[in-house]
């Protein structure tokens, strides 16, 4: 993914990622659609949060993005 720049990350992208990576297994992606799908709406949402004040990210704010994000990065073996 494009890097985000922010002066202080705001608190929340790990539990956000792991709930989102979790939610799209149980709901029958596989592993690495899960895992393309967690990192796409985590991006929406640290998007979001890089024009706010505030350290915690805008989960209900951005709640769109993590049920259709915008963006959608490919997993690919390394």
């Amino acid at each position: 993914t494009p890097r985000i720049e922010f002066g202080r990350r705001p608190d929340g992208a790990g539990d956000l990622f792991a709930a989102v990576l979790l939610g799209r297994y149980l709901h029958g992606r596989v592993w690495p659609d899960a895992l393309a799908e967690a990192v796409a709406a985590c991006y929406g949402v640290v998007g979001t949060a890089q024009g706010g004040t505030g350290l915690v990210l805008p989960i209900v704010a951005a709640q769109s993005l993590i049920v259709s994000p915008a963006c959608v990065f490919p997993a690919r073996p390394a």
